[in-house]
């Protein structure tokens, strides 16, 4: 007959043996190591998938910017040096810092002239005032962004993306040329939305966007950068468009260029709100217009008539006018999440026989006449630096071309959510016909 297991034979006797089993400290020890491990392997899951996360976040922005640069070197190849361009340069303020403020991610502050943007969510106290010892680098980073806007004539076929009054996304009107208008814009918010630096709220197709004013946002996802698209046609057209008829007329309040004069169509809807993206004025008719009207204007004509910004509804359901009106009005949102959008220029000069190009813009101006350029025009409109090259300034003294041989543009761009802390930084330059 077989023994039971808990006895053993020694000396040709079965023995009863003791079963010995853990102690209290074993299974403390046990259980501690095994909750170390799942908390250490949650670790790294979450770490990894952090990691993850932001690294796809990273590639749409930067798939996003790649899209914007293959566009604004598109619409550059087509410059027409018969027309102009004009470059508007500032810095973009900030709201006040406050105590006591929940402030999320890549919320802007301004304290002391300084401007700073939050890297974290947190409470705002007294202990961490930005640019304060101990505030400490991971809670504020210093940043200075730039609001610039870009606009030139530009050769191509451009579809008009608004349509017809009556058949929405129906019409199929196409140009040959366009005024094209890059910055970051305005958003139209309906009532009651949260807080936005510069935002226009109720929306409305009605409301006048000022020559100065600034764009829309509190925090660097906030800002949108914008492509505007103006087909300049014949009156008649080539579809059932009511075009705009010479929207640029003077403002007797302001006496400057104004660009949001409707002479009648569409109820009063402003041309810089966005809601029609085709005038009826041909390019020729356009520089007529400009050489006509430029003398008394001290150089900025162009920027203040023909380079403004543009507003958007923030979605189609924003619009108190119709969703279908308010569809139109997104078409000039390129990319969303461009905090700083810098713009400078150079004539192809270098330092030195084999020095880096010389850029131009508003921290390095190429300075005054005889050395300078005649394209740097007074400021103006909450500028901080002005060029218009156009048809009075194409060739300097010694009749050489006077015009830009390529721009370099500065993006700062980060995602949706802000969890890029800061954003990515691109830098692209773009060559210029001539």
């Amino acid at each position: 007959m077989r023994r039971t297991t808990n006895e053993t034979r020694l000396g040709g006797k079965w023995r009863a043996s003791a079963r010995r089993g853990f102690t209290l400290m074993e299974m403390i020890t046990a259980v501690a190591l095994l909750v170390i491990t799942i908390v250490a392997v949650g670790v790294i899951f979450r770490t990894a998938g952090t990691a993850v996360s932001l690294s796809q976040v990273s590639m749409e922005v930067i798939s996003n910017v790649r899209a914007v640069q293959d566009q604004i070197q598109r619409d550059a190849a087509g410059l027409d040096q018969s027309g102009f361009l004009v470059i508007r340069s500032r810095v973009l303020p900030a709201d006040q810092w406050q105590p006591g403020v929940n402030y999320s991610p890549g919320a802007r502050v301004s304290v002391g002239g300084v401007t700073y943007r939050s890297l974290t969510q947190h409470l705002s106290t007294a202990a961490n005032t930005p640019g304060a010892a101990g505030a400490g680098v991971a809670t504020w980073q210093v940043t200075v962004d730039r609001a610039d806007m870009l606009a030139f004539l530009s050769s191509g076929a451009f579809a008009n993306r608004t349509g017809d009054v009556n058949g929405k996304f129906t019409d199929s009107t196409t140009a040959n040329e366009a005024l094209i208008i890059w910055g970051q814009g305005i958003w139209e918010l309906p009532s009651g939305a949260p807080y936005m630096a510069n935002a226009i709220s109720p929306a409305n197709e009605k409301v006048a966007v000022p020559g100065g004013a600034l764009p829309s946002g509190s925090k660097d996802s906030d800002f949108v950068l914008m492509r505007r698209t103006l087909l300049l046609l014949a009156s008649s057209g080539g579809g059932t468009l009511p075009y705009y008829d010479f929207p640029w007329q003077t403002d007797p309040a302001t006496g400057t260029a104004s660009k949001m004069l409707n002479p009648g169509v569409d109820s009063g809807a402003v041309i810089a709100s966005s809601r029609w993206c085709a005038v009826g004025v041909t390019p020729n008719q356009l520089m007529q217009l400009v050489q006509n009207n430029k003398p008394g204007y001290g150089g900025r004509y162009e920027a203040d008539a023909m380079c403004f910004r543009s507003k958007a509804v923030a979605d189609v359901w924003s619009s108190e006018i119709s969703p279908v009106n308010g569809a139109l009005r997104m078409h000039p949102i390129a990319m969303k999440g461009v905090a700083s959008f810098r713009v400078d220029w150079t004539d192809g000069t270098s330092s030195g026989a084999n020095g880096p190009l010389n850029w131009y813009g508003m921290n390095d101006g190429k300075g005054v006449a005889p050395q300078g350029n005649a394209a740097e025009v007074a400021t103006g409109n909450g500028d901080q630096y002005t060029a218009v090259f156009s048809f009075d300034n194409r060739a300097d003294g010694a009749n050489q071309p006077n015009w830009p041989k390529a721009l370099r543009i500065w993006y700062r761009a980060t995602d949706p959510s802000d969890r890029m802390r800061g954003g990515r930084e691109f830098v692209q330059v773009v060559a210029l016909p001539h």
